[in-house]
């Protein structure tokens, strides 16, 4: 399952129709940043109960851990050059991230 469709079976009805009018309004908006940030913004605005906030940081912990075994098991499987050149090109990525971060402030 993915990870918005655990985090919608967690929240009410109201709270769901809240999240949605949230996104089409952001849609409207020239948003330029985290998409994280967004997300997480969106769900401290629907006044979660401890139980359901407890419901999504386990959904969310979840996720994490399941990528970080996937990309174990690719790491696993590249040679080290592979694991070189991967690395490299993540940096670069990373790089280009803040640069644009520099140039919007």
């Amino acid at each position: 399952m993915q990870t918005r469709e655990a985090i919608q079976q967690v929240l009410t009805a109201d709270q769901r129709a809240q999240l949605d009018n949230m996104k089409s309004e952001r849609k409207g908006k020239d948003r330029r940043g985290g998409h994280k940030g967004g997300k997480q913004n969106s769900l401290s605005q629907l006044n979660l109960s401890s139980a359901q906030q407890t419901q999504i940081d386990a959904i969310r912990r979840n996720i994490s851990s399941d990528r970080m075994q996937k990309r174990e098991s690719v790491m696993a499987v590249l040679t080290n050059d592979q694991r070189a050149q991967l690395e490299a090109a993540k940096s670069q990525r990373q790089d280009k991230g803040r640069r644009g971060l520099n140039q919007q402030q």
